[in-house]
Formats: C-alpha cells, sequence, structure tokens
C-alpha cells in the first residue's frame, strides 16, 4: 500500500508553515471564529502539555492578522467575511523564565519582553521593568495602527512553575502578577486576549485585580477544541489508519481500538466528551508503532519536584468521589499532588455524579500510555536503579513468561537496592506493594493490585501470557534469617488456607505463588519461596 502523501509533524507549532508546507491540519478553526465572534474579550484555557495549545495560538495570530489565504477550505472562512487585520502581541512566557533565582527571571522577563518590543518598532528606554514595556507596546501598537490589540500568552504559567518550591516563589509571583494587571489597565483599546498555560492559576491571586479571564477549561462547548476526537480521527487520518494496519498486520477495526486504548480517553468537562493526545497519535503515524510517547517527552519538573515532597498514592485518589471545589481553589503557596496530577494530564474525568448537593468527579489514568507514564516516573523518581532495571524489560518478560521466578525475583530485588531512605522518607503501609505493582504496570504487565478474592485480598495478580502469578507480601522487622524464613512459610500458607488462588484454577493458566518478604529498617527484599499450582 502506498504511503499517504500528507505529512504529519508533531514539532511544528506554526499554523502558517503547516499550512504552507502542505502538511495534516485538523480543521478547529471553527471554534476560532466562535471565540472572537463573542462579546468576551479575555479567555483563559489550561491544557495538559503536548497537547496543542502552541498551534492554537498561531492559528489565532494568522486569524487577527487577516491571513484569509491560509484558511483556504476551513471551517473560519466560511464565517468569517470582512477579514479585519488587527496588530497582534504574540508572546511565550517559556522564554522568560530562568530557574537559578529570581533576579534572573526578572532579567529574563525584562528581556524577552524587550526583544518581543523592539520587533514592534518600539523604542526602548534604559532600566523599565517588563510591565512597563509591556504597557507601553500595547499603547504603541494601538496608536500606530488604529485598532484594537490582540494579545495571545502561552505558557503564562512557566515562570511560576519553574519558581515553584524555591525561596523566591512569592516574588515571582508578584512579578507576574504585576505584568498580567497590565492587561486589565489596556482592556479598552484590546479586540481579544487568549491566555494558556498548563496549571490553573486563574482563581488565585496571580489574576487579583484584572477582570477575571473567562475561563473555558471545562466549557462543553470547548471541550475538544484541542486532541482528536474520535471522528476527527477516523476521517482526517482514515488514509494512516489503512497504511497502519497493512504494516502492522492488523484489521481496521483491532486497530483503532488499540489506538483507543493508548492515547484516547481525555475527558475536560462534566459532558462524556473524549479526545485523543494530539502528539501520541501524530508520532504513532510518523513510527507505525504502539509506543509510550508521553513519557518521552519529558515529566513536567515542577511536577517531579512536588513529588518528592509529597510521595502519594495516586490509586487511592481514583477510587474517590472530589468536589470541583478541590480542582478551583489552587494556589502555589498550598499545592495540592492530585490538582497537579489533573492538571499535567496524568489523571482525567472519569465519572461525573450529581445529586442535591452538586456535581463531584472521580478522576483516573486516561489510558494505558499515560497509565505506563506515570509509573514509569514514580519508580524512576523512587529508586536510583530504575534505568538500569528499565534496560532489563524483555528479561523480567522472558522470565516472566518461563516461570522463571528467580530471576524475576532478583529484577525486583535489585529495584528496591536502588531506594534510599532519601528517596520515600516514612515507608508507608502497602509500600512494597506499590513498587512492585507500579515496575509491572510500567513495563505493560497486566497487573492487580490487593485483588479481592473469596478468602480475602491477594497482594499482587500479575498475568503474563499463560502464566498467573500470585504474590504475597510480608515484612519483617527484624530481618534475621529465621525470621524471614518463617514469614516466607505463612506467606504460603496463607495463599493455601484462604484458597486465593481457587478463582484462577478455569483459566487455563499456570498458576505461579510467591511469598515475598522485605526487611523494614532498609526497605531491601529479603527472600522469596514459592510453588506452581
Amino acid at each position: 500500500m502506498e504511503k499517504p502523501r500528507l505529512q504529519i509533524t508533531t514539532d511544528n507549532y506554526s499554523f502558517e508553515s503547516m499550512r504552507n508546507g502542505k502538511a495534516l491540519y485538523v480543521d478547529k478553526t471553527g471554534y476560532i471564529w466562535h471565540l472572537a465572534d463573542s462579546a468576551t474579550k479575555i479567555y483563559f484555557l489550561s491544557r495538559p502539555r503536548r497537547f496543542g495549545k502552541s498551534l492554537l495560538l498561531s492559528t489565532m495570530k494568522a486569524y487577527f492578522e487577516g491571513k484569509k489565504e491560509l484558511f483556504d477550505g476551513l471551517a473560519l472562512s466560511a464565517y468569517e467575511k470582512e477579514w479585519t487585520k488587527y496588530p497582534v502581541i504574540h508572546m511565550d512566557m517559556a522564554q522568560a523564565t530562568a530557574r537559578s533565582g529570581f533576579r534572573d527571571m526578572r532579567l529574563a522577563l525584562t528581556n524577552y519582553v524587550s526583544d518581543v518590543a523592539a520587533d514592534a518598532g518600539l523604542s526602548l528606554q534604559n532600566d523599565e521593568l517588563a510591565q512597563d514595556i509591556f504597557r507601553r507596546l500595547i499603547r504603541f501598537l494601538y496608536r500606530k495602527y488604529g485598532k484594537p490589540v490582540v494579545i495571545l500568552i502561552d505558557e503564562y504559567d512557566k515562570p511560576i512553575l519553574d519558581a515553584l518550591h524555591k525561596s523566591y516563589i512569592n516574588e515571582v509571583v508578584d512579578v507576574m502578577q504585576g505584568f498580567y494587571q497590565v492587561i486589565k489597565s489596556n482592556v479598552d483599546i484590546e479586540r481579544f486576549v487568549f491566555i494558556t498555560g498548563v496549571t490553573k492559576f486563574s482563581h488565585t491571586s496571580l489574576f487579583s485585580g484584572m477582570n477575571n479571564p473567562t475561563d473555558i477549561t471545562m466549557r462543553e462547548d470547548y471541550a475538544t477544541m484541542l486532541g482528536y476526537t474520535e471522528d476527527e480521527l477516523t476521517g482526517c487520518f482514515s488514509e494512516y489508519i489503512d497504511f497502519a494496519a497493512d504494516k502492522l498486520c492488523m484489521k481496521r477495526e483491532a486497530l483503532l481500538e488499540k489506538l483507543k486504548r493508548w492515547y484516547d480517553g481525555f475527558r475536560f468537562t462534566e459532558a462524556p466528551l473524549q479526545v485523543y493526545n494530539p502528539v501520541s497519535i501524530g508520532k504513532f503515524f510518523q513510527e507505525y508503532s504502539f509506543k509510550n510517547y508521553w513519557y518521552t517527552t519529558g515529566t513536567p519538573t515542577f511536577l517531579i519536584e512536588q513529588m518528592h515532597k509529597n510521595p502519594f498514592k495516586i490509586d487511592e485518589y481514583t477510587r474517590e468521589w472530589v468536589s470541583p471545589m478541590v480542582i478551583e481553589k489552587y494556589d502555589v503557596t498550598h499545592l495540592n499532588p492530585l490538582v497537579l496530577a489533573i492538571q499535567t494530564g496524568y489523571l482525567t474525568i472519569a465519572g461525573v455524579e450529581k445529586d442535591e448537593y452538586g456535581v463531584s468527579f472521580r478522576y483516573d489514568f486516561p489510558n494505558e500510555e499515560i497509565r505506563m507514564s506515570w509509573y514509569n516516573d514514580m519508580l524512576e523518581l523512587t529508586s536510583s536503579a530504575y534505568m538500569e532495571i528499565s534496560a532489563g524489560r524483555r528479561r523480567l518478560l522472558t522470565a516472566l513468561n518461563h516461570g522463571d521466578v528467580d530471576t524475576v525475583m532478583k529484577i525486583i530485588k535489585s529495584l528496591f537496592a536502588g531506594v534510599t531512605k532519601e528517596n520515600v522518607g516514612s515507608v508507608h503501609e502497602g509500600y512494597y506493594r506499590n513498587m512492585i505493582y507500579m515496575l509491572f504496570t510500567a513495563f505493560g504487565i497486566s497487573v492487580h493490585s490487593e485483588e479481592q478474592v473469596a478468602g480475602g485480598r491477594i497482594d499482587i495478580v500479575a498475568e503474563v501470557y499463560n502464566n498467573i502469578y500470585v504474590f504475597e507480601l510480608k515484612v519483617s522487622r527484624t530481618g534475621t534469617a529465621e525470621d524471614v524464613k518463617r514469614l516466607l512459610d505463612a506467606g504460603l500458607n496463607q495463599v493455601i488456607s484462604k484458597n486465593y488462588i481457587d478463582k484462577y484454577k478455569t483459566h487455563q493458566a499456570r498458576v505461579c505463588v510467591v511469598s515475598v518478604v522485605f526487611e523494614n529498617k532498609y526497605h531491601q527484599l529479603k527472600g522469596w519461596k514459592s510453588f506452581v499450582d
């Protein structure tokens, strides 16, 4: 089968470049027209990283600059009749940050705003603050062109995120608050303002004093403005789907089902509207391989730093119903790891419940790719030996497939060998179970934690090919050989006496029971004992 003609790009965020270069573009321009046609002037949108925010702003820029030819054949061209050209200030605040200190951050912001102003033709003065340059730039463009100014701000939160957990965070917030308040003071000469980023600081002091932007983050009418819907995937990527199915020797329906399981599931509103991650889909159709593309794009540094300070068991959150107030009350001085996990895209809305008290949300991983990414990140954070273990993924899968318990346990043991008190602090109940669960999940192994059976709860159940592994975990306070032996036997006897494996005897699979003992002083694996049923 011949390869599709249009190119797919995942690293080009320029709408003009994509249209001139004949790259595949999924038409989202109708949303832009409806935003611009509204009486509302200032908008805010939060979405996870790698979700198309920069391309959206680039498209808005081309529209407000009146580049009609770029929109031929797109939805917006059917709506717009006037094509008025406006002066546009397009800022990427990722260019205005520094992690080395407050002075460097303030200098980076000033230098960046100065460059934007100089490119627009504004004469600069010595020792001006960034907010003063920004204010003069808006007024300069209004006078020069005689039209209200469009302001597009990408990654508005980057300077703040880079300062999280730093001693100077409040100073950075003060500077950015003053900078963004310039928008309010010039609202009469502004045509349209769109602010986007990963986190949702819009209801904190950051925008106090400014007319709060209209937050469309959870608006149903803009739920699918970023990301790909099912119809967009099967329509716009139809040729690529057929080509991939042929290349991978899969039926089209099976391929679509697997794409959905791996890359779909992001939901941002009460309405059950889901989208695929656009970068993951793009990369899949570049490589025609099911991979964890999200993980390879890099974990947000601020999330990892927060997890160092306040580790939490994500499974507990996926079982709870959460009030929207938990998400709305987001303050840089009181960071909630659940909120960070949601806003960075690791968790998404999985259920909505309404009663007389209002609405509640339940969150979960959107798909397999994100679930694997989370546990990759947490394992890497927890164990210094994780990279070495990752290189042995195939060895672990082979050992599990062949029932080689000793090799499996040696690999698991090396994971704990890389753990220090500094990594994990005080060990909470179920820590050892969670570590093994994370390892298996990160490697794409089907695993269940605290599996309910008639006789009680099994610590870990892993299914690999035609093998089912049942792990019973025990913790020794002393770590002595005598105590370890006693607990190993107790673990096996518990599985037998409580009939833990009866549930799996009809699966036509080999069931391997493994009793494992850890000691609690150094968090090390001390021994294991097994039998095959």
